[in-house]
């Protein structure tokens, strides 16, 4: 089915779960933006939502309406940040010191906003990138997400929805750089807003989901598959990963370059579809490991290869629906 969202729905669904605990352990307006957990907690409930949604990190993300609050959620933070000891000492400093961060341009140097001012978005808001489950995402911690581009559109998409009264929409950006990754690695990034849930109609922050396009295969894929390339599209841009026969992902560069010898054996299904925003299109083709070397001469070898490629790539997508139905299985009891 073309617009089944395999994949989008565990990491939706776990959002959405993340989101409502927040919602109750903060239950009004007055715990924002300065709302946390004990990160002890807040790992424990990452943690078996982590497995089962195919993602590499969850946070969560305040908002704020500069210049109120800025000063004082700051010194919030880095209280919070400064007395746990899950988060080395130091953790959401720049070179300026305390403060949330932008960056100039397509630069890595950063400097302190205070205004939230960007040239894309008529939106002066701060959303920095606050509490974190994964010590590999402390780059980030304090980075307002909203000054960088496709991390904006996505969350001003999850605004405009809240302002249209769609309380329950999520958002998906194209291909991101992880700040986190220092080497080419495409990821996607997703934003779930948060309302307390004694004043439901307050949007006052965001679940942020993101992951790593290798590791979500890595994750899905079947113990015997090998001899398989995937090519990722967003709309914009595509890379390509395969699956050799040592039974790991790797990525074999941007763009698509899976054999054309093989474009009939073409396997297709969507995901992370955002009408008029980003829009995913997986594409799994077989690659010479993945027949025998007389599959050429014997026509039967190669319907049968063919049957066989079919079963694995059906093997992946059966894992997305397994997966989905655990994480509905898990939503149900804590709402239950």
């Amino acid at each position: 089915h073309s617009s089944l969202d395999i994949g989008l729905s565990n990491n939706y669904l776990a959002s959405q779960s993340l989101s409502d605990i927040m919602s109750i352990h903060c239950p009004n307006v007055t715990y924002w933006p300065n709302c946390s957990m004990s990160i002890r907690n807040f790992i424990k409930l990452v943690g078996p939502l982590q497995k089962i949604g195919l993602f590499r990190d969850m946070a969560t993300v305040p908002l704020l309406h500069p210049p109120h609050n800025v000063n004082i959620f700051e010194a919030a933070a880095y209280k919070f940040l400064d007395e746990n000891n899950f988060y080395p000492k130091g953790s959401g400093r720049s070179h300026f010191g305390k403060g949330i961060y932008a960056m100039w341009g397509n630069s890595s140097i950063r400097y302190h906003d205070t205004t939230g001012e960007t040239s894309y978005s008529s939106r002066k808001i701060l959303t920095p990138l606050f509490e974190v489950a994964n010590i590999d995402s402390l780059p980030a911690v304090m980075f307002n997400l909203h000054s960088e581009y496709h991390r904006g559109r996505a969350i001003d998409k999850v605004i405009d929805a809240w302002n249209d009264g769609i309380r329950n929409l999520s958002a998906v950006t194209p291909f991101i750089q992880l700040m986190q990754d220092k080497t080419s690695r495409p990821a996607s990034l997703m934003v779930y807003p948060i309302a307390p849930i004694e004043q439901p109609n307050e949007l006052v922050g965001f679940i942020r989901i993101v992951h790593n396009w290798d590791m979500m295969i890595a994750q899905a894929i079947p113990a015997n598959a090998y001899g398989i390339d995937i090519v990722v599209r967003d709309g914009v841009s595509h890379f390509t990963f395969t699956i050799s026969s040592s039974k790991t992902v790797e990525m074999k560069g941007p763009g698509d370059l899976h054999d054309i010898r093989y474009d009939s054996y073409r396997n297709s299904f969507s995901t992370f579809e955002n009408p008029g925003y980003s829009s995913y299109v997986v594409d799994f083709y077989p690659n010479e490991e993945f027949f025998p070397d007389d599959v050429e001469w014997h026509p039967l070898y190669g319907s049968m290869a063919m049957a066989v490629f079919v079963i694995l790539v059906s093997c992946l997508v059966w894992t997305y629906f397994n997966n989905n139905y655990l994480q509905r299985q898990l939503q149900f009891k804590q709402e239950a």
